[in-house]
Protein backbone atom coordinates (compact mmCIF):
# COMPACT_ATOMS: atom_id res chain seq x y z
CA UNK A 1 0.00 0.00 0.00
CA UNK A 2 1.85 3.22 -1.37
CA UNK A 3 1.84 6.30 0.85
CA UNK A 4 -0.98 9.16 -0.42
CA UNK A 5 0.16 12.18 -1.13
CA UNK A 6 -2.40 15.19 -1.64
CA UNK A 7 -2.56 17.20 -4.40
CA UNK A 8 -4.97 20.75 -5.03
CA UNK A 9 -5.11 22.23 -8.49
CA UNK A 10 -6.49 25.32 -9.23
CA UNK A 11 -7.02 26.79 -12.49
CA UNK A 12 -9.73 29.93 -13.30
CA UNK A 13 -13.27 28.69 -13.52
CA UNK A 14 -13.79 30.03 -16.94
CA UNK A 15 -11.21 26.84 -17.95
CA UNK A 16 -13.23 24.38 -16.00
CA UNK A 17 -15.24 22.79 -18.60
CA UNK A 18 -12.02 22.71 -21.16
CA UNK A 19 -10.12 20.99 -18.48
CA UNK A 20 -13.14 18.23 -18.09
CA UNK A 21 -13.45 17.45 -21.03
CA UNK A 22 -9.55 17.57 -22.11
CA UNK A 23 -8.36 15.47 -18.92
CA UNK A 24 -10.95 13.47 -17.42
CA UNK A 25 -12.90 10.37 -18.11
CA UNK A 26 -16.40 9.20 -17.61
CA UNK A 27 -17.37 6.31 -15.76
CA UNK A 28 -20.28 4.71 -14.63
CA UNK A 29 -20.77 1.99 -12.41
CA UNK A 30 -23.39 -0.69 -13.01
CA UNK A 31 -23.72 -3.88 -10.17
CA UNK A 32 -25.63 -6.81 -11.07
CA UNK A 33 -28.54 -7.57 -8.16
CA UNK A 34 -29.95 -10.53 -9.85
CA UNK A 35 -32.85 -11.63 -11.45
CA UNK A 36 -32.05 -9.13 -14.19
CA UNK A 37 -32.18 -6.22 -11.42
CA UNK A 38 -29.38 -3.90 -12.00
CA UNK A 39 -27.99 -1.07 -9.54
CA UNK A 40 -26.33 1.91 -11.70
CA UNK A 41 -24.60 4.58 -9.94
CA UNK A 42 -24.18 8.10 -11.46
CA UNK A 43 -21.83 8.96 -14.08
CA UNK A 44 -18.53 9.79 -12.22
CA UNK A 45 -15.32 11.98 -13.41
CA UNK A 46 -12.02 10.60 -13.21
CA UNK A 47 -8.86 12.52 -13.51
CA UNK A 48 -6.76 10.88 -16.17
CA UNK A 49 -3.04 11.91 -16.49
CA UNK A 50 -2.79 9.58 -19.10
CA UNK A 51 -5.32 12.18 -21.01
CA UNK A 52 -2.73 15.13 -19.73
CA UNK A 53 0.38 14.10 -20.94
CA UNK A 54 0.53 10.88 -23.63
CA UNK A 55 2.63 8.15 -23.04
CA UNK A 56 5.05 7.14 -25.75
CA UNK A 57 5.13 3.84 -27.25
CA UNK A 58 7.76 2.60 -25.36
CA UNK A 59 8.98 -1.30 -24.00
CA UNK A 60 7.21 -2.26 -20.47
CA UNK A 61 10.29 -1.85 -18.63
CA UNK A 62 10.56 1.02 -19.90
CA UNK A 63 6.83 2.72 -19.08
CA UNK A 64 7.45 3.13 -15.47
CA UNK A 65 10.65 4.86 -15.57
CA UNK A 66 9.09 7.54 -18.43
CA UNK A 67 5.68 7.89 -15.92
CA UNK A 68 7.88 8.45 -12.96
CA UNK A 69 9.86 10.73 -14.44
CA UNK A 70 7.03 13.19 -16.42
CA UNK A 71 3.88 12.38 -14.18
CA UNK A 72 5.80 12.09 -10.74
CA UNK A 73 4.32 8.49 -9.76
CA UNK A 74 3.72 5.42 -11.49
CA UNK A 75 0.44 5.43 -11.13
CA UNK A 76 -3.08 7.79 -12.58
CA UNK A 77 -4.87 9.68 -10.20
CA UNK A 78 -6.75 8.32 -7.24
CA UNK A 79 -9.79 10.03 -5.36
CA UNK A 80 -10.49 13.10 -7.66
CA UNK A 81 -12.85 15.66 -6.39
CA UNK A 82 -13.65 18.55 -8.19
CA UNK A 83 -14.78 21.89 -6.37
CA UNK A 84 -16.09 25.64 -7.54
CA UNK A 85 -15.10 28.35 -4.80
CA UNK A 86 -17.00 30.87 -3.91
CA UNK A 87 -15.40 32.11 -0.84
CA UNK A 88 -13.47 35.25 -0.79
CA UNK A 89 -10.00 34.15 -1.38
CA UNK A 90 -10.39 32.00 -3.76
CA UNK A 91 -13.52 33.13 -5.90
CA UNK A 92 -14.06 32.51 -9.59
CA UNK A 93 -11.66 29.52 -8.91
CA UNK A 94 -12.00 25.68 -10.38
CA UNK A 95 -9.80 23.54 -7.71
CA UNK A 96 -9.12 19.58 -8.12
CA UNK A 97 -7.85 17.79 -5.28
CA UNK A 98 -6.64 13.90 -5.82
CA UNK A 99 -4.04 11.43 -4.47
CA UNK A 100 -1.22 10.60 -5.87
CA UNK A 101 1.25 7.39 -4.84
CA UNK A 102 4.54 7.90 -2.88
CA UNK A 103 5.49 11.67 -4.08
CA UNK A 104 3.81 14.77 -6.00
CA UNK A 105 2.37 14.94 -9.44
CA UNK A 106 4.84 15.77 -11.19
CA UNK A 107 6.09 19.68 -12.94
CA UNK A 108 5.83 17.93 -16.30
CA UNK A 109 2.23 17.14 -16.06
CA UNK A 110 1.37 20.27 -13.93
CA UNK A 111 3.01 22.03 -16.47
CA UNK A 112 1.45 20.76 -19.90
CA UNK A 113 -2.57 21.46 -18.08
CA UNK A 114 -1.40 25.62 -17.86
CA UNK A 115 0.18 25.37 -21.44
CA UNK A 116 -2.64 23.14 -22.98
CA UNK A 117 -5.44 25.06 -21.23
CA UNK A 118 -3.68 28.62 -21.67
CA UNK A 119 -3.92 29.70 -17.90
CA UNK A 120 -2.12 29.87 -14.94
CA UNK A 121 -2.29 27.15 -12.65
CA UNK A 122 -0.88 26.60 -9.13
CA UNK A 123 -0.45 23.17 -7.48
CA UNK A 124 -0.56 22.42 -3.77
CA UNK A 125 0.59 19.00 -2.62
CA UNK A 126 1.44 17.84 1.26
CA UNK A 127 2.38 14.36 1.63
CA UNK A 128 1.95 13.68 5.56
CA UNK A 129 4.15 10.73 6.15
CA UNK A 130 7.30 12.14 4.60
CA UNK A 131 7.03 15.71 5.54
CA UNK A 132 7.10 16.74 1.90
CA UNK A 133 5.11 19.72 1.19
CA UNK A 134 5.24 22.58 -1.43
CA UNK A 135 3.37 24.90 -3.38
CA UNK A 136 3.84 25.97 -7.41
CA UNK A 137 2.93 28.64 -9.38
CA UNK A 138 2.82 28.18 -13.39
CA UNK A 139 1.92 31.36 -14.88
CA UNK A 140 1.29 32.34 -18.53
CA UNK A 141 1.89 35.58 -19.70
CA UNK A 142 1.85 37.26 -23.80
CA UNK A 143 5.06 36.71 -25.29
CA UNK A 144 7.48 39.81 -26.62
CA UNK A 145 7.17 38.54 -30.31
CA UNK A 146 3.81 37.08 -30.43
CA UNK A 147 0.03 37.92 -29.40
CA UNK A 148 0.04 34.17 -28.48
CA UNK A 149 0.19 33.13 -24.12
CA UNK A 150 2.70 31.31 -23.49
CA UNK A 151 4.26 30.17 -20.37
CA UNK A 152 6.51 32.30 -18.71
CA UNK A 153 7.69 31.26 -15.48
CA UNK A 154 7.43 28.51 -12.78
CA UNK A 155 7.68 30.02 -9.24
CA UNK A 156 7.63 27.68 -5.90
CA UNK A 157 6.71 28.95 -2.21
CA UNK A 158 9.57 29.15 0.16
CA UNK A 159 9.50 25.65 2.61
CA UNK A 160 8.70 27.49 5.53
CA UNK A 161 5.81 27.75 8.69
CA UNK A 162 3.65 30.04 6.26
CA UNK A 163 3.70 28.06 3.40
CA UNK A 164 3.08 25.08 5.58
CA UNK A 165 -0.17 27.35 7.36
CA UNK A 166 -1.63 28.03 3.92
CA UNK A 167 -1.02 24.24 2.84
CA UNK A 168 -2.51 22.57 5.73
CA UNK A 169 -5.29 25.11 5.35
CA UNK A 170 -6.23 24.24 2.19
CA UNK A 171 -6.47 20.82 2.99
CA UNK A 172 -7.68 20.44 6.43
CA UNK A 173 -9.32 24.29 6.69
CA UNK A 174 -9.53 25.29 10.34
CA UNK A 175 -9.65 22.21 12.15
CA UNK A 176 -8.28 20.12 15.08
CA UNK A 177 -6.30 17.46 12.89
CA UNK A 178 -4.71 21.01 11.09
CA UNK A 179 -3.76 22.31 14.52
CA UNK A 180 -1.83 18.51 15.44
CA UNK A 181 -0.22 18.95 11.94
CA UNK A 182 0.79 22.35 12.61
CA UNK A 183 2.04 21.64 15.97
CA UNK A 184 4.09 18.62 14.79
CA UNK A 185 5.48 20.30 12.20
CA UNK A 186 6.73 23.08 14.62
CA UNK A 187 8.63 20.45 16.83
CA UNK A 188 10.25 18.93 14.03
CA UNK A 189 11.94 22.25 13.08
CA UNK A 190 13.07 23.73 16.23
Amino acid sequence: MPNWCQNSIMIPLTHKKAFMRKFTTKRRMVYFLGKGQFLSEPIEHCLSFHRILRMPTLPEVMQRKWLEQNCGTTHNAHDAHFAIHDDCEHAGMFEITFDTAWSPAGEKLIEQIAKRLHCDVEHVYLEEGQDSYGIREFKFETGEHSDEPELFFMQTAEDNEDTYQTIVTRFFGYSEYADELMERYMENTQ
